[in-house]
Parts: structure tokens; sequence; C-alpha cells
């Protein structure tokens, strides 16, 4: 019975010794952490007065965090793509770095808003991470993403929850009036419209801004009807 118990003892440990290689000795995974399954992304330039601007796609490490500044890589994907290099985005870098500590960063992308096609139309970048000298891809279903920019005015992915507290009802006009008056869109995900420089108390005073303006002026929607005051959080 003893020489039976010695050999299971022998065998957990060392079953727990290429567990422990399995999970320490393999490179950290990343993924686009987007949240509630999201794999697309959609930013409007509208409100941007400047002919270029930079996503941030929030990126994030599947495992431990490294001791040593990294290299990962994030590609594009030629067949899913319709956006053009050097005319709607600047061609991405061989590979980006990922500081020692850090569990989370953003990837930023530049973009160009100069094509009058984006008025009318959409162009999509479609992005894959792959795999790098220090890591490796993450979830199979978060390490791509399909980035999808225009010109036009596009409603908030959070907007019903929490903006709707802060604006009221949507309407593409009252969008646009909300960047006129604050000078810029909303971020581009929530997560990054409640990190500084933005929190809920910024958003509750720009929805104040809003509604006094309303107040103050006839305002009409796209659909004719006169945009009305809302109780403001």
């Amino acid at each position: 019975m003893k020489k039976y118990l010695l050999i299971l003892t022998v065998l957990a440990l060392y079953s727990c010794q290429q567990n422990e290689r399995l999970i320490f000795d393999g490179k950290p995974g990343l993924y686009f952490a987007l949240g509630n399954n999201q794999d697309s992304l959609t930013y409007s330039m509208l409100g941007n007065l400047s002919e270029k601007d930079t996503i941030l796609v929030p990126v994030r490490i599947m495992g431990n965090a490294l001791s040593y500044d990294g290299k990962y890589k994030i590609e594009v994907i030629p067949g899913k793509t319709t956006a053009e290099v050097g005319k709607h985005y600047t061609k991405l870098k061989d590979e980006y770095i990922f500081e020692k500590g850090l569990f989370y960063k953003n990837f930023e992308i530049e973009i160009s808003k100069s094509d009058p096609e984006l008025e009318t139309k959409s162009k999509v970048i479609a992005l894959r991470i792959t795999e790098s000298s220090d890591f490796t891809a993450g979830y199979t279903k978060n390490t791509t993403l399909r980035l999808i920019i225009t010109n036009q005015i596009i409603k908030p992915i959070y907007w019903d929850s929490p903006m709707a507290l802060y604006f009221g009802a949507y309407s593409k006009v009252k969008h646009n009036l909300i960047i006129k008056i604050i000078g810029h869109d909303f971020p581009l995900t929530l997560s990054q419209a409640i990190t500084a420089p933005y929190s809920y108390t910024y958003w509750m005073v720009c929805g104040r801004a809003v509604c006094q303006y309303v107040i103050d002026n006839d305002v009409f929607d796209e659909n004719g009807n006169k945009i009305m005051p809302w109780s403001t959080f």
C-alpha cells in the first residue's frame, strides 16, 4: 500500500511540475480588451479640428506581466481591410513596446479624415495580434478587431448607459451640438470615457451645459422635432 502511495505522490509532483511549466514557461498572450464580446469599434472623426487623429485600442496581457520591456506585433489583415495605408491610416510599425510590469496598455494607430468619401461611407481597418519574440496571441476570438472609421456622426456604444443620464435621448443633432460645446467627440470606449482626463463628474457637468444651451436656444433634431430639456443627473 505504501508503495502505491509513493508512486501516486511522485506522479502528482511530476504532474504539478509539468503544469507549472505550462503556466510559467510559455510566453504570455495578448488580446484586444474591448469587453462585452466586441469585435469591432466605430470611430467618427467629425468633431476633430485636425486632419489626423490617434485612436487608442486597449490591449491586455493574458498571463504574467514581463520583467522587461517586451515587443509585440499587430498587423493589418489585407483581405478584410477597405481603408488604404497612407490615405486613411499611417503604416503600422513592425513591432511595438509593451513596458515591463504592465498588464494593460493602449495600442495607437494614426488615422486621417482627409478623404471626402468618409463623409458618406465608412472604411475598415482589420487588425490582428500575431506572435512575437515575447508574446503570443491570447484569446482566439479577441485577437482580431475591425476598426471602422468615418466622418459621420456615430452614436457611442455606451450612450444608453450611462451617457443618457447626462445628455438625455440621443439624436445626431444633439450629438453634433455636444461636440461643438465641449470641443471634442466622445471617447471610443466606456473605459476611456471614465478615465482621466474624463470622469462621470466631467460628463455630468458637460450634460448640464448642453441642457442649458437647449433651454436658452431653439434646437431641432434631424427629424424636425424640437429638442426639449431633459432631467440632468
